[in-house]
């Protein structure tokens, strides 16, 4: 019986809260000051007369040469994990530890080398002369 009763007390209660609740009038929360009103120009409705529906000579994409992106993406994970790897090695000579240092530094030399190796692989692009110049010093 105090299973029941205790059940619909606590029905009532919530009832009630909720009575009142929805009868008391809720303010909107403000904005946030970090949502700052940002002011534009919309775009003219006319086109504009110099435009035209004729193609240029140049090409506005950038050409890429297959496969280039997937080989620069794998190169620069082997920079990465070649970074890692120096920093391991440090790590491990400052701890004195001189079986770590030659296993991490032969796992630098093996990833290294697979750097080299792709960079080897690597599509001629002669925008990309600076970024692969780059990367090949830092192998």
């Amino acid at each position: 019986m105090t299973f029941t009763r205790s059940v619909l007390v606590s029905l009532a209660i919530v009832i009630a809260v909720t009575a009142v609740g929805c009868t008391e009038p809720t303010s909107s929360a403000r904005p946030s000051s970090s949502l700052l009103e940002v002011e534009f120009t919309p775009r003219a409705t006319e086109p504009d007369p110099e435009a035209t529906d004729e193609p240029t000579e140049e090409p506005t994409f950038v050409a890429i040469p297959v496969g280039w992106d997937d080989g620069f993406c794998a190169i620069f994970a082997d920079v990465a994990v070649a970074q890692e790897l120096v920093i391991d090695v440090e790590r491990a000579i400052d701890e004195e530890n001189a079986k770590d240092a030659k296993g991490l530094a032969r796992d630098l030399r093996d990833i290294t080398a697979d750097g080299v190796g792709l960079m080897e692989g690597l599509p001629e692009w002669e925008d990309a002369a600076d970024a692969t110049a780059a990367i090949n010093s830092l192998l």
